[in-house]
């Protein structure tokens, strides 16, 4: 079985197995070509290991709308530091500013990342709506 370690959303061919690479936690049994699509040295050394035949290539066509993104290695999820005011998780804020990210401005929807966990509500009001929601959603009790 051949299997291509891409996050591309189009183009598949029909006769290979495809794989996020940033859901990479193993390799996978009855697999004798790898094609790793990026910068994922993790997995290409897993295979190596194994003796599979491993191809590397780099990305093939730029992201639509970003015609920098791929001169920049892609972030991936957990690997890189965080902020030193966070304690620890990727979407925090801190003590005196939680975070808080608006989505469908249009329809008044707003998403809220709290310390605890993501909350959705929907608001009828304003951003300043959706910030004292988030406030009071982070008060410690």
């Amino acid at each position: 079985m051949e299997l291509v370690y891409s996050n591309q959303k189009a183009d598949f061919d029909p006769n290979k197995r495809y794989r996020n690479p940033d859901l990479f936690r193993n390799v996978e049994r009855g697999v004798t070509k790898v094609t790793v699509v990026g910068d994922y040295p993790e997995i290409v050394e897993a295979y190596k290991a194994l003796e599979v035949d491993v191809e590397v290539e780099t990305r093939k066509t730029p992201v639509k709308g970003k015609a920098k993104a791929a001169d920049k290695a892609p972030a991936k999820p957990g690997k890189g530091q965080s902020k030193q005011e966070s304690n620890g998780t990727q979407n925090d804020g801190t003590e005196d500013e939680p975070v808080y990210i608006p989505k469908l401005e249009a329809d008044n929807q707003w998403i809220i990342i709290t310390r605890d966990g993501v909350r959705f509500s929907d608001f009828a009001g304003d951003e300043a709506a959706a910030k004292a929601e988030a406030d009071r959603l982070n008060t410690k009790d």
